[in-house]
């Protein structure tokens, strides 16, 4: 390996390989080779269905490949995940929460499992409560909140802790628009300190607006991995609208769509 090698390598710090992860006998993951650096915007998009979920539990040890391998910071995520989530913010597609708790008390339960020291987890609460406009529900509990309050708490849940990497599953779903733009800063800034963020999205538009890097995945194979403008130069496109339709081949969908609806 040579020094340039060797220097590439210490920057990648999430490594796939020929990787395939199966639900029962369907294969939702499908020779998926991608390396993924810190100090970028990486944006994992797709329809529903395409295997962005995947392969998030997949990079956290929740699900394990059938084959190939997949490496995270040197750690192999199945035999390491409690290793690995201690480095990391995770926020899933569905409300995963503990509903008969108070957001409070939900949010110091996380702060200490994440590891913050206890003099300090009554400024880290305080501090998610104010970042993420929880304050007036801090008593109530999660089980009574709304999808959007929800999305919230998961977000304050990722973010507690300020780890090295961040996972985020279509966060600005649910959320309003003074906080999506906030998060979509907040990332930018988290970017410039050198964390590895991926977050997954089915909205161009988003896409188009704040990643770095994209990755276009489609039932369960990347079709296109790189900057906006280099997906645009591959598929010959003017938009990522057409991009996405040229790179998937998508039109005859589109079309059957369309006089489905028309009648």
């Amino acid at each position: 390996m040579t020094k340039r090698e060797y220097n590439v390598w210490l920057r990648v710090l999430i490594v796939a390989e020929k990787l395939y992860v199966y639900y029962g006998d369907f294969p939702a993951l499908k020779d998926i080779n991608l390396s993924i650096e810190p100090g970028k915007l990486n944006i994992l998009l797709g329809p529903n269905g395409s295997g962005k979920t995947t392969f998030l539990k997949t990079i956290l040890g929740i699900l394990k490949p059938r084959h190939g391998k997949i490496s995270v910071y040197g750690f192999t995520p199945w035999r390491d995940h409690v290793k690995i989530k201690k480095i990391t913010g995770y926020v899933p597609e569905d409300d995963i929460l503990y509903h008969s708790l108070t957001v409070k008390e939900y949010l110091y339960m996380i702060a200490r499992i994440r590891g913050i020291p206890r003099d300090m987890v009554d400024e880290a609460v305080e501090r998610m409560l104010d970042a993420f406009q929880l304050r007036g529900k801090s008593d109530e509990f999660i089980g009574s909140l709304s999808h959007g309050y929800k999305r919230r708490v998961l977000l304050a849940e990722a973010f507690i802790h300020n780890p090295q990497i961040y996972l985020l599953d279509e966060p600005f779903i649910g959320i309003d628009p003074r906080l999506a733009r906030a998060l979509k800063n907040v990332l930018r800034e988290k970017v410039r300190e050198g964390k590895l963020i991926i977050v997954t999205t089915h909205i161009l538009e988003i896409a188009e607006a704040i990643a770095d890097n994209i990755i276009l995945l489609y039932n369960g194979e990347v079709k296109a991995v790189g900057k906006l403008e280099e997906i645009l130069e591959e598929a010959k496109a003017g938009g990522l609208e057409e991009a996405f339709l040229e790179l998937t081949m998508s039109y005859q969908s589109v079309r059957e769509i369309i006089r489905a609806l028309m009648g």
